[in-house]
């Protein structure tokens, strides 16, 4: 739970940076972003030698990767207070 609730909030915080860098969303980021994040996670690392475990690891991370520009979606259609128009 712990884990979940952190990644969260990186998720959110990595989705206000790109939204006052100015970044815009694409179709393309909501496939792209987690399957790169998956294969960072799980070949690259050698997310695969920790089992399981490492799968499932290598997967809440693509999720999270795939919610920021969720979050970031979001934030482009309904404006964050505070954050620049």
């Amino acid at each position: 739970a712990e884990l979940w609730q952190k990644q969260a909030a990186y998720a959110r915080r990595e989705a206000t940076t790109m939204y006052r860098a100015g970044r815009q969303v694409r179709w393309r980021n909501y496939v792209g972003a987690p399957v790169r994040e998956f294969v960072y996670r799980y070949v690259r690392n050698q997310g695969w030698r920790d089992g399981w475990v490492g799968l499932v690891l290598a997967c809440v991370m693509a999720w999270f990767a795939l919610q920021s520009f969720v979050w970031l979606g979001q934030m482009r259609t309904e404006p964050v207070q505070g954050a620049p128009s």
